[in-house]
């Protein structure tokens, strides 16, 4: 998997071939966590922990086509950045949260802001990490909303 991840970030491929990998990748009977934060050293050390630990990632710097991709990729959980260039993090978050197909699919936010807990309730997320989180709180995070895993 880690291979595939390299290949796909080295690599340009269509978006319809991207998703296709992806898909075959759901089906490796990994849990998959979708983060999508524009800061790069968080967003490389938060896809190497949950890697680590066992999950597939799908590590987004933008968001761009969010919404698609999520649709499409169904992952079991996702890390979603407040404060993101383009869409912003609570507004990805209502439209997951009222759509049928991404409703029952975990969010949660984390930012540095100190309203995160606020504006993520708000935003109808199910949970916040406030930045600089550790690695211990991210694993529990994650692992709260994929117990069996």
């Amino acid at each position: 998997v880690c291979g595939l991840k390299a290949l796909l970030v080295s690599v340009p491929l269509s978006t319809s071939l991207c998703l296709s990998l992806w898909r075959i990748i759901k089906f490796m009977n990994k849990k998959h966590v979708l983060i999508c934060e524009d800061d790069t050293g968080i967003l490389d050390v938060a896809s190497i922990v949950l890697e680590s630990s066992g999950y597939t990632v799908t590590a987004l710097p933008e968001t761009t086509n969010i919404i698609e991709i999520i649709k499409d990729v169904q992952p079991d959980v996702i890390l979603l950045d407040l404060w993101i260039a383009g869409k912003q993090g609570d507004e990805i978050t209502r439209e997951l949260k009222a759509s049928q197909e991404t409703a029952h699919i975990p969010v949660i936010i984390f930012s540095a802001n100190k309203d995160t807990e606020l504006i993520a309730r708000r935003a109808g997320a199910d949970d916040y990490l406030t930045k600089p989180f550790d690695i211990e709180e991210l694993e529990q995070m994650v692992k709260k909303y994929l117990p069996n895993y």
